[in-house]
């Protein structure tokens, strides 16, 4: 029992060090999609006003062979673009954790995710009620997990 009791607080030690530990997720979007469309995340910016943002692009192949793509910008509270480091930033509490920062390829500046903010897409089938029916409607939800 002795020994339990100073493998536990070396265990969660180990793991918050390591940066195994997480954040709570943040549900960025949720909402019906049909069928065809998909679904594409990203981090964006603006530089100037040191503003950053979620795009979910959604992508209807059923239009024509390009698609038809609609983009949704959704703002996440601590979600900002630091301009003299050139990085997206979220603000949990305290800590800063980098989700993008800039990089070079072929001397050209490129954005770059670290991955320690991945943006998750899921998907379900859900019954809905529209008060006279019952019907099948897919819903899309985007989930950002900051991983601390």
């Amino acid at each position: 029992m002795n020994f339990m009791t100073k493998m536990v607080p070396c265990l969660l030690a180990v793991i918050s060090v390591s940066g195994l530990s997480r954040a709570t997720p943040i549900v960025v979007w949720e909402a019906p999609v049909a069928a065809s469309e998909s679904v594409a995340t990203g981090f964006e910016f603006d530089a100037k006003l040191g503003r950053a943002w979620v795009d979910i692009e959604l992508n209807d192949w059923r239009v024509d062979e390009s698609g038809a793509v609609s983009t949704v910008m959704k703002k996440v509270e601590g979600l900002y673009y630091d301009s003299d480091s050139k990085q997206v930033l979220y603000r949990l509490g305290d800590r800063l954790i980098v989700c993008v920062e800039e990089a070079r390829f072929l001397f050209i500046p490129v954005m770059k995710a670290t991955g320690k903010c991945p943006l998750l897409v899921s998907s379900e089938e859900r019954t809905v009620d529209d008060g006279f029916h019952l019907s099948k409607q897919n819903f899309v939800k985007v989930t950002l997990d900051p991983q601390v």
